[in-house]
């Protein structure tokens, strides 16, 4: 048989899954699309399967402390930012996640071609942040070019993120990126080059 998750985005109430703790997500023999994950009480998250598992909008996982994947074709955790005191642990396929401003715990995303995302600003890189561990595969951090060029000169980001090979960015300007700072990344994505100087 076929389970069914029945989820009320716009339930603006706070009563979605209320008194559940934990959510079992179980994506199985074809892949799967959900908007959002919408439960406010829940604390650990488990993706499991072996199906992707893609969310396309905004959840609302307010009190999440974990997140674990051992879903083998990946898991998209959606657009918005986890909250920063979440841990992520990744499976064995491409997992994506967005990281808030200042996330404080540790973020592994395990086998696979991972993406993550961070939303800087570059400013907030002046203390110990939480640790990004990219695992094996080919993976991208994606950030603004503007973020980058900061971070490419602060050592509190390869202290922080470590094992990525690849570098997306977003809303290229006038910009200087030196790739040592990011991990020493082999490859650069960018819709637009304009006035960017890639050093190392």
């Amino acid at each position: 048989g076929a389970n069914t998750i029945k989820d009320s985005t716009a339930d603006t109430a706070g009563t979605n899954g209320a008194g559940y703790k934990t959510l079992n997500v179980n994506s199985s023999t074809a892949d799967s699309t959900l908007v959002a994950l919408d439960f406010d009480d829940v604390e650990t998250l488990n993706v499991s399967g072996d199906a992707k598992l893609t969310i396309t909008g905004n959840n609302s996982l307010v009190a999440v402390k974990d997140i674990v994947v051992t879903n083998t074709a990946g898991f998209d955790l959606g657009t918005a930012p986890i909250v920063k005191t979440v841990n992520f642990t990744g499976g064995a396929g491409d997992d994506s996640v967005v990281l808030s401003t200042g996330f404080e715990k540790a973020i592994t995303m395990g086998a696979g071609n991972d993406k993550v995302t961070y939303n800087g600003p570059a400013s907030i890189l002046t203390g110990k942040l939480g640790s990004v561990n990219a695992g094996d595969g080919e993976d991208t951090i994606v950030m603004l070019a503007t973020d980058a060029a900061t971070a490419s000169g602060n050592s509190v980001f390869n202290s922080s993120f470590s094992g990525f090979e690849v570098l997306s960015l977003n809303t290229v300007t006038t910009n200087i990126i030196d790739l040592d700072g990011i991990n020493g990344v082999d490859k650069v994505k960018t819709a637009v080059a304009t006035a960017l100087t890639l050093n190392n």
